[in-house]
């Protein structure tokens, strides 16, 4: 037997009259519909945990400060 965690569902998403949209609904997807029925609120969250998550990431970045010591010990390494 498959693991649950692994398994992903096939979605098609009524936007609106003329849009639709498909995605794969994996482990979290499933556990956020038994709190609420809809796919679209479900979606919802989806979407935002995936900005948070990309700003964060963007921000991680950003906060580096790479120095002239670190740049000398990355070559000190490579000879």
């Amino acid at each position: 037997m498959s693991d649950p965690e692994r398994r992903v569902v096939p979605l098609y998403l009524d936007i609106s009259e003329d849009v639709q949209d498909y995605r794969l609904g994996s482990f979290n997807f499933y556990v956020i519909m038994r709190y609420n029925h809809s796919h679209l609120y479900a979606m919802a969250v989806t979407e935002l945990a995936q900005a948070i998550a990309k700003k964060a990431a963007v921000e991680d970045i950003s906060n580096l400060k790479i120095t002239k010591s670190d740049t000398m010990a990355s070559e000190k390494d490579v000879q």
